[in-house]
């Protein structure tokens, strides 16, 4: 809603001027300056307005929190749970790294509204386990969840806003009742894997290849958000590490080609999605190292698209012809070749106009605009024409002298087709052309 009449008297230029004039802001309007965006404002709508939403936006306890403690299980000194629904998989590891999707509502003791609610801003809250920006009763909270998973929380001030609370929102000291359901949880590894180990593991494929799987479990979580830089860089790690392992049997070399080749492809598909196919094409150049790479779809695919940035447009369309046949209904190969051949058919198109200009040609363009005025010559000629051989007064017609020379090839067609006869005169040492009646033999 749109703020209006902040001054309570209207303030006159002549006042200003002459002494000035005193004035006073109501804070009730200065809400930009309130609590923080974990608060909701108070405009809950109504049961008529969703009944599902407004179910979730009461509390479930109107009770004491002793009270509410007295039906939960005790995690710990300062969080008490109450599970409302199960939910699936393993618990959370006490090491890794993961991050969470949670709906949750949040309730201070006897009052029924929320303080703050995933509900109401219509978003699910997002953040990894361990963050230092989340409130640490929360993040204790969820660590004792399952996937799918709905309980409640009563969950220490201690572990929430403190004993000061949080502005005019939170009390003193308040213990908080969370609702929490968790939605997703996804292993995002560890960034730092590699530089955890010492130097003696380091030419150890075994104690390498446990640490390179953290670390590409971290770069498919960047790529997933989307920052293909630090995808990269953790890529090139992986691979640059188990290049200086030693291998003891044919099965480690098996495992880490397949793993090389793993790499070199998401390195490829990140170099391509940053529009850089140059780095894309060394990628793949790589992987010819460890595979036959007409025999792998992905990598081929990958390739076209590189050679299509890179202007190889041949090239391009020999590996994603290949790509197609190892992979018939693949869409996206389909809509790269078709992206492809539309490339081919403009550049075509450029250069034959870029030719035209440099020779003083007509391009298509032009050409199709001259076409379109010929078109509208002839007709216009055609009917003078006519309407001069009808007319039987007249034996000569004499034609503007700015024609062109196709303008005069219609003419003589027309000439032709009705049997005139086309010649000129000198004027002024130009001719001056004109239609006559040929005679009757």
């Amino acid at each position: 809603m749109a703020r209006q009449n902040v001054l309570k008297q209207p303030v006159g230029l002549e006042e200003l001027i002459n002494g000035g004039a005193s004035f006073s802001v109501d804070t009730e309007l200065m809400e930009d300056n309130k609590g923080s965006e974990n608060f909701m404002e108070d405009e809950y709508g109504s049961a008529t307005d969703d009944d599902e939403d407004y179910k979730l936006m009461i509390s479930p306890w109107d009770g004491s929190f002793d009270e509410l403690r007295g039906q939960m299980d005790k995690i710990s000194e300062y969080i008490y749970k109450r599970i409302k629904c199960k939910g699936v998989g393993e618990p959370f590891p006490e090491d890794g790294n993961f991050r969470v999707m949670i709906q949750y509502n949040a309730f201070q003791e006897k009052i029924r509204r929320p303080f703050d609610s995933t509900t109401l801003r219509s978003s699910p809250c997002q953040f990894l386990l361990g963050d230092a920006n989340v409130l640490p009763g929360l993040d204790a909270a969820v660590r004792t969840m399952r996937v799918s998973e709905e309980s409640e929380f009563v969950i220490s001030y201690k572990l929430l806003f403190g004993e000061l609370g949080c502005l005019d929102r939170i009390g003193p000291k308040s213990d908080c009742l969370y609702v929490i359901r968790l939605i997703r949880a996804e292993d995002v590894g560890d960034c730092d894997a590699l530089t955890k180990l010492v130097d003696t593991d380091r030419r150890s494929y075994s104690k390498v290849k446990e640490r390179v799987t953290q670390i590409r479990t971290y770069a498919k979580d960047c790529f997933k958000r989307k920052l293909l830089s630090n995808a990269i860089v953790k890529y090139l790690e992986a691979v640059e590490a188990l290049h200086l392992c030693q291998l003891d049997d044919a099965d480690e070399e098996n495992e880490l080609k397949d793993t090389m080749i793993a790499l070199y492809t998401s390195l490829a598909v990140c170099y391509n999605q940053k529009d850089q196919p140059k780095d894309a094409h060394r990628m793949l150049n790589e992987l010819r190292r460890y595979c036959d790479l007409t025999q792998n779809a992905k990598a081929l695919y990958q390739e076209g698209k590189a050679l299509h940035k890179l202007g190889e447009f041949s090239n391009a369309r020999n590996s994603l012809n290949r790509a197609l046949v190892l992979q018939p209904n693949d869409k996206n190969i389909q809509a790269a070749l078709k992206e492809l051949e539309a490339t081919v058919v403009k550049n075509r198109r450029d250069e034959k106009n870029m030719w035209s200009r440099a020779f003083g040609m007509p391009g298509p363009e032009q050409q199709e605009k001259i076409a379109e005025q010929n078109s509208d010559f002839r007709q216009a000629a055609n009917t003078s024409v006519l309407t001069f051989v009808d007319d039987e007064n007249l034996d000569t017609f004499y034609l503007p002298n700015t024609l062109s020379e196709t303008e005069l090839s219609i003419l003589k067609e027309l000439c032709e087709q009705y049997k005139l006869k086309l010649s000129f005169d000198m004027d002024n040492n130009k001719k001056r052309y004109k239609l006559q009646k040929k005679s009757a033999p």
